[in-house]
């Protein structure tokens, strides 16, 4: 599957800039043309790692079709964040409405500023503790095995979350946000003279927003395995970084590539199908957008458990060579680059 979906994306480039230059527009044709040969190129060069990225993208859909609780979780907290969102939509009409007429303060100034925080952290809160739902449950099917797992490991994994490592996803998603915050404000100020450092400086937000939330990934993933703090956590993210950051990288784009081409094809297929029953275009692109969302919340807890197999490993290989010793030879024989180190084993 992810061979086929790359080559899939690489074909759609290529389909993409023949019709950018039958249409006239050569500039976006040699750009997508450029886009598929850096993709074969890294294709190419990372064709080794595919294996072990099958491996786990396997194993984690293994896992979450047994314990299928998960989306449950993850539906329920995407209504109270729903909820949340449209209760902030309210709240915020007043503050915008003073700062459209011109008469707003200091004090409209700073309610804004905190709405527009409490907006980001809710939502980063609410993502990352289903993330650190399905990390949990993963982690223990890892190092108990599927013959020796709890009662209601799901339902135990999500209690940790909102109880004992509530605080670290808490401070983790902070951080987020207050940059995601920044980002909005420099994005929303007018200020012709400066348009050039504000678009650098917008640059170099985006890309510390992007690299934070990157590792707060792991860093989650190493809250729900260790049960530790967030700056525990990230100290174990950094030396896993040193260790094998690049082999993440390529696992995560592996992982990504072939996530994304399901979602946008099958959003597509149902989009074209509900299109052409009602004879619309409003009901091919509602029915695509809706499929959009759906696939995405059921293609989340896998992502993340791949992330979680691959720390797993990575640290502790010999834990799923005593649990599922037939899993951990599959994934050994897959990982080429040497991923498993052989370190210390979590705290129970």
């Amino acid at each position: 599957m992810i061979i086929i979906a790359n080559i899939l994306t690489m074909l759609m480039n290529v389909a993409g800039a023949i019709a950018a230059f039958w249409l006239g527009a050569a500039m976006l044709g040699i750009l997508l043309l450029l886009m598929c040969g850096m993709h074969a190129l890294w294709f190419f060069l990372a064709r080794s790692r595919i294996p072990l990225a099958a491996e786990l993208l396997k194993s984690s859909v293994d896992v979450l079709s047994t314990y299928k609780t998960v989306y449950a979780v993850n539906l329920m907290m995407c209504f109270l964040c729903a909820g949340f969102t449209i209760l902030w939509g309210y709240a915020m009409v007043p503050p915008l409405d003073r700062a459209n007429k011109g008469t707003a303060g200091v004090g409209t100034g700073f309610l804004i500023f905190f709405l527009l925080l409490s907006l980001f952290w809710t939502q980063q809160v609410v993502g990352n503790l289903m993330h650190v739902t399905t990390a949990g449950l993963t982690a223990t099917w890892y190092f108990a095995g599927k013959n020796n797992m709890p009662r209601n490991p799901t339902l135990a994994s999500f209690k940790r979350g909102v109880t004992t490592s509530f605080g670290s996803i808490c401070f983790g998603s902070l951080l987020v946000a207050i940059i995601r915050v920044i980002r909005v404000i420099v994005s929303s100020a007018e200020n012709s003279n400066h348009e050039v450092l504000r678009c650098i400086f917008l640059c170099i937000i985006n890309c510390l927003e992007n690299l934070l939330e990157y590792f707060n990934t792991y860093a989650f993933v190493h809250v729900a395995i260790y049960g530790c703090g967030y700056i525990e956590a990230a100290k174990k993210t950094w030396e896993l970084c040193k260790q094998c950051a690049f082999a993440a990288i390529f696992n995560d784009s592996f992982i990504d590539v072939t996530l994304s081409l399901l979602i946008v094809g099958g959003s597509l297929l149902i989009g074209a199908i509900i299109g052409f029953l009602y004879f619309s275009y409003v009901a091919f692109a509602v029915a695509f957008l809706v499929s959009i969302l759906v696939h995405s919340l059921l293609f989340a807890p896998i992502t993340s458990g791949v992330t979680t197999f691959f720390v797993c490993y990575a640290e502790v290989p010999e834990g799923l060579q005593h649990s599922a010793p037939e899993l951990y030879a599959a994934i050994h024989s897959a990982d080429q680059n040497g991923t498993g180190n052989n370190a210390q084993a979590p705290r129970v």
